[in-house]
């Protein structure tokens, strides 16, 4: 098994297509969509949609607390979470429907 820390940014199309065509690779929502990353490696155009088809290849991730940024509820994977690309149970499944080895 290979989790791609960051979904692999800010390669994005190249982890996700890797994400898409092997059975045991996934990505991570570390730091993806935050409003710092937004800044650094904003998310592509046509991303969100490209991961919905894929949201049973990404698990979340944190480096919550050492991350490069203050914390406020509204940071973290806004843009594949709450946003819900990937369906109405998205968050459940970030916590709960992650893969196992």
């Amino acid at each position: 098994m290979l989790i791609i820390a960051h979904a692999g940014l800010p390669e994005y199309w190249e982890f996700a297509e890797l994400a898409a065509n092997n059975p045991h690779v996934y990505l991570d929502t570390t730091m993806v969509g935050t409003s710092y990353m937004e800044q650094v490696a904003p998310i592509p155009p046509g991303y969100v949609d490209t991961v919905a088809g894929l949201s049973h290849k990404v698990v979340f991730g944190t480096d919550f607390p050492s991350i490069p940024y203050s914390y406020r509820p509204d940071t973290g994977t806004r843009k594949l979470g709450t946003r819900k690309p990937m369906g109405e149970e998205c968050p459940l499944a970030y916590a709960q429907g992650t893969p196992a080895a």
